[in-house]
């Protein structure tokens, strides 16, 4: 064809042309439409206050589409035709827009009169202009109001759910709640009614396992009905929610709730009389732990069976040689420990849910695992000794302290192990081995191991030095303080800081300096993360600033500390120069603010940092501490920046905000 043309645009199957003002379509050298249109567009919305002009005579930016349907325009009114020029729509209508969605779920909105209706031209359906609402959902299916009222169509424009229901939304993929007179019920996309228009609410429990489990609200109670509508709980509870992925957790108050456990058949497994139920944190433990109205504890196996008849009034982890405190043991008992209302302490075994261990003793203190047995230091009266997991006494309760810090076997190549114990005979300290035979003679004041190494550092009269489990001196000193041994991250050397008179000197594992003096202090702070957190408490409920100055001069980077600390453990980067004073001053203001703004008012619930476990670990090379539950100590703003991240260098629990680029912001 030749034929000179005002604009030419270019698709893959046509050529939209203009001429004489008018657009056409020209396909095999054959113009379609006979010069009826005032306008042509492919995929173009048009709204009467919004045509789009062309701004170039020849466009073949759409050489590579294909067009299908043609909207057009003629005296301001629009339709739709096909590539063919067959009339889809006349042109009476006041709007048309289209939206291409994935798979083939594309369609034309149809606007005339303040009337809706649809053409979905994947199955050439129309959908007609007769509604006051249209809205299209997943799978090709449309939601519609007509006269007041909704329905729906499906891909082929059918009515699959009648126009009798005040709204209709999307609940999952596959079904929809339909609401008359106020009453919400379930219908499918083929309208099948599952569940009939009987409650007040409707509501999807979001947990991973009940995705066929509905909440059912009916008169301000709430129940759980399925999805093939068999009620599993009557409505008569102000709460349920789901716990772990098997159970709905439910109460019959909505203040100060009371809760109890119902299966997926609705049968009630504890009563609502808890105020809270939770699954042990240890990992593959079945073990339920419950909480009474009386502040006791109660526990009960995966059936939820009742194990203890004894109420229990305080429950948890024991630290281990490392100082941390976890749900984590090497050992094949996983053991919690338990206190009756006597205040005597014994360990139930989490697998059996018995108690393996008596509540007879006065404190359970540490542990320590050989792979096949635990052992714990334990105190009965006055004085201290070790047992196993099964009561068995490994050393006999005769002593006056007990200190299970680094304990490690010295002798891998001996079966049996060469574990020693750090333990105290009146005011003396000593060293014996798991026979109670006695390897560092009962003569020091104070005796500490310095690392999993036979490494101690003793005190007689006024100050320390180093000996190794032979009593050997390795340096007499004197020592105002020795800090633990860290292995070097390049040549694995074990050294150590050690401070006479206000001067540091770095000496190996042999006992030989390795530098020359420098001035330095030693750190005063937090040996647990426990102990930060009580230390807190009391500087945040003193009436001046003494006890928080102090609290702050103890989580705060020291040279000390920083002697060790070359990478900072958020970014990941080398750890630039610290400014002590400055980040010392941050520390103080952040938690005064806080205790200002929130622990002397109503905003801040004091349980959120006192009563929730801090477990501490190794992760990513660091010593830091990581909560099951609420992370940010219940407070964003300030004490999360304090606590949450926390790490332990060289023995001493310090916050890592200064490694922040936030600090002082």
């Amino acid at each position: 064809m030749k034929q000179d043309f005002e604009t030419v645009d270019l698709y893959k199957n046509l050529v939209l042309v203009r001429l004489n003002g008018k657009m056409d379509i020209v396909k095999e050298d054959k113009m379609l439409l006979k010069g009826l249109y005032d306008s042509i567009f492919h995929t173009y919305n048009y709204r009467s206050n919004q045509v789009k002009k062309a701004n170039t005579a020849f466009t073949y930016s759409n050489a590579w589409k294909t067009a299908r349907n043609l909207i057009v325009m003629q005296n301001s009114k629009v339709g739709i035709v096909d590539t063919n020029s067959t009339l889809i729509y006349p042109c009476e209508n006041d709007e048309i827009i289209y939206t291409d969605n994935a798979n083939d779920n594309n369609y034309y909105l149809i606007k005339k009169d303040k009337l809706f209706g649809l053409y979905l031209p994947a199955k050439q359906k129309k959908i007609p202009v007769v509604h006051t609402q249209v809205k299209q959902l997943r799978n090709g299916l449309t939601v519609a109001q007509k006269n007041g009222l909704f329905g729906m169509y499906n891909a082929n424009a059918e009515v699959t759910i009648p126009f009798e229901y005040d709204d209709i939304t999307e609940y999952g993929e596959r079904n929809y709640i339909v609401t008359k007179a106020g009453k919400k019920g379930l219908a499918d996309a083929k309208g099948v009614l599952k569940i009939p228009a009987i409650y007040d609410k409707l509501s999807n429990f979001y947990s991973f396992g009940f995705e066929n489990y509905i909440l059912a609200e009916q008169d301000k109670l709430n129940g759980v009905v399925s999805l093939d509508n068999q009620i599993i709980i009557p409505p008569k509870f102000a709460y349920i929610g789901t716990y772990n992925s098997n159970f709905f957790m439910v109460s019959l108050t909505e203040k100060d709730h009371l809760f109890g456990l119902y299966n997926k058949s609705g049968k009630e497994l504890l009563p609502p009389v808890y105020r809270w139920i939770h699954k042990s944190y240890t990992e593959n433990s079945e073990l339920q732990i419950l909480k009474k109205q009386d502040g006791t504890f109660a526990f009960s196996n995966q059936n939820f069976d009742q194990l203890l008849e004894e109420p229990i009034i305080e429950y948890g982890y024991i630290e281990n040689e490392s100082g941390l405190l976890n749900p984590f043991n090497s050992a094949k008992e996983r053991l919690l420990f338990v206190k009756n209302k006597k205040g005597k302490f014994g360990l139930i075994e989490e697998n059996t849910g018995s108690i393996v261990v008596p509540m007879i003793y006065d404190s359970v203190m540490q542990r320590f695992s050989d792979g096949t047995n635990t052992y714990f230091s334990v105190k009965k009266g006055k004085n201290y000794g070790l047992i196993n997991q099964k009561n068995e006494q490994v050393l006999p309760i005769e002593y006056s302290g007990i200190n299970l810090d680094f304990v490690f076997d010295s002798d891998s190549k001996n079966d049996q192990g060469n574990y020693t114990i750090v333990v105290a005979k009146g005011k003396k300290w000593g060293l014996v081995d798991l026979n109670n035979q006695v390897k560092i003679p009962f003569e020091y004041k104070s005796l500490q191991r310095l690392s999993y190494y036979p490494l101690f550092k003793g005190k007689k009269e006024t100050h320390f030095s180093i000996i190794d489990e032979h009593h050997k001196i390795l340096n007499a000193g004197p020592f105002d303080e020795i800090g633990f041994y860290e292995s070097d991250a390049y040549n694995e050397n074990r050294n150590a800081l050690t401070f006479y008179q206000g001067k540091m000197r770095v000496i190996d594992d042999k006992g030989t300096f390795i530098s020359e003096p420098v001035a330095m202090q030693p750190h005063i702070g937090f040996r647990s993360f426990n102990e930060l957190k009580a230390a807190l408490v009391a500087a945040l409920d003193s009436k001046d600033d003494l006890l928080l100055k102090s609290f702050v001069d103890k989580i705060a980077p020291s040279e000390h500390l920083l002697f060790y600390l070359k990478t900072n453990m958020l970014s990941k980067n080398p750890l630039n120069e610290v400014n002590i004073p400055y980040v010392k001053d941050q520390y103080f203001q952040v938690l005064k603010r806080f205790q200002h703004n929130y622990w002397r008012s109503d905003y801040y619930n004091r349980t959120s940092l006192t009563d929730e476990i801090d477990f501490t670990l190794y992760r990513d090379g660091w010593v830091t501490n990581k909560r099951v539950a609420d992370h940010a100590f219940g407070d964003t703003k300030y004490l999360e920046k304090m606590l949450r991240n926390s790490l332990k260098v060289n023995g001493y629990w310090i916050s890592s905000y200064f490694m922040s680029r936030h600090i002082g912001n």
